[in-house]
């Protein structure tokens, strides 16, 4: 931490030179505080890390945090690089109405920004809390993660601490290259694979308002990405799920084919993370339940996808997950195997669920797809729908 009490006066390193720090060092022994707690600070301040104060025992405040040499050190560039836009930025800013301190606060635009570094894993629970309570006073928190990110010609590998962040955007930063890169329009395919688009920059070359809209600096490369995704899929990349999912593969082999040989029309980007089983796989549930349960002229809503996913397959559903469902449904009307009307009503004779009260609107099945077990028709469809939708 960059602040500690002696006496009566705050000490701030980040407001200390060289020297100060080193007068500090050498004429105060003891008498440091934490501002926090009020336990005791030691100073350390040596030639290979950043000057900053220790507790000699665990803080017992409960807005302290412990934090890595990394941490530190991405907290004040950060905040020199805020500084450098003419914007005064805070670091350690305390917000006792939701218990945090803001690792740097700042306000630009006339709004209140705070970067929130993160390093170690954080649960999704407790990363929705602190999100939500950062929003209920009015500040819009961004999340700086600092874990490892693996490109594959495929997807992106992301560490721990920033899988299962339900967010359409992830900032990464690398203190050794101070590399910023922005990971947008985010497709989870498993729990730790995303395609998405990515940009990397140095950040000094970098202002708030690319942070703000990232977009701005480069197109999607979305469509080649995932020509290359359907490729390794076709080529059994995921066909060890079909073991895992043992009633996927029996719904399968009614049709005669295996998991990695079902139509082009399972398997496509849905932003965000709302199922926790993999997209091709909860895709293909749906997929398969509409064309083992409909036949062409049969009208179903959402609801009704729902009620079979947790009748047939214990299929659980949340509120993230019906978005990525009613997406998904909206792929297969693009591809004109649904169409989709809002009002139930116009159809009431002949769909007896446009009763049910609350419906959303109906799908009508128009045409099932035909099922191929050669991979290059496949293959080849794949590419036709990449290049016509994506």
């Amino acid at each position: 931490m960059q602040k500690a009490v002696l006496g009566d006066v705050i000490i701030d390193l980040l407001k200390c030179s060289n020297e100060d720090i080193r007068r500090l060092k050498q004429s105060v022994e003891k008498g440091f505080s934490c501002p926090y707690c009020s336990r005791e600070l030691v100073l350390k301040a040596g030639t290979k890390n950043k000057a900053h104060f220790s507790h000699l025992s665990d803080c017992k405040y409960t807005f302290y945090e412990r934090e890595s040499e990394e941490h530190l050190q991405t907290k004040l560039l950060f905040t020199k690089w805020l500084t450098s836009q003419d914007i005064t930025a805070h670091v350690e800013y305390q917000l006792p109405q939701i218990k945090r301190i803001a690792d740097v606060y700042f306000e630009s635009g006339g709004k209140k920004y705070a970067l929130e570094i993160q390093k170690s894993p954080l649960s999704e629970r407790e990363f929705r809390e602190r999100t939500g309570g950062y929003l209920s006073l009015g500040t819009v928190p961004i999340w700086i993660f600092l874990g490892d990110v693996r490109v594959r010609e495929h997807a992106t590998v992301l560490a721990s601490v920033m899988t299962g962040k339900n967010q359409k955007k992830l900032f990464h930063f690398d203190l050794t290259r101070k590399h910023v890169t922005f990971i947008e329009d985010i497709v989870w395919l498993t729990s730790k694979e995303v395609v998405a688009t990515m940009i990397r920059r140095k950040l000094k070359d970098l202002s708030f308002e690319d942070m703000l809209h990232p977009a701005n600096l480069v197109d999607s490369t979305m469509g080649k990405k995932w020509r290359a995704v359907k490729k390794r899929f076709r080529e059994r990349g995921w066909f060890y799920f079909s073991k895992a999912e043992r009633r996927l593969s029996i719904l399968c082999a009614k049709k005669g084919v295996s998991v990695a040989l079902l139509p082009s029309e399972v398997g496509w980007p849905v932003l965000g993370r709302g199922f926790k089983k993999p997209l091709f796989v909860w895709q293909a549930y749906i997929f398969m339940s509409i064309m083992a349960e409909f036949s062409p002229g049969d009208f179903f809503t959402s609801g009704d996808i729902v009620r079979l996913l947790r009748k047939n397959f214990s299929f659980n559903t949340n509120s993230h997950s019906m978005p990525q469902l009613k997406a998904y449904l909206g792929w297969l009307v693009r591809f004109g195997i649904l169409e989709f009307s809002e009002n139930c009503k116009e159809n009431w004779n002949r769909y007896e669920a446009g009763q049910r009260e609350g419906s959303q609107g109906y799908y009508e099945v128009l045409h099932i797809p035909a099922f191929s077990s050669a991979v290059e028709k496949l293959i080849h469809r794949d590419n036709m729908l990449v290049e016509e939708f994506l």
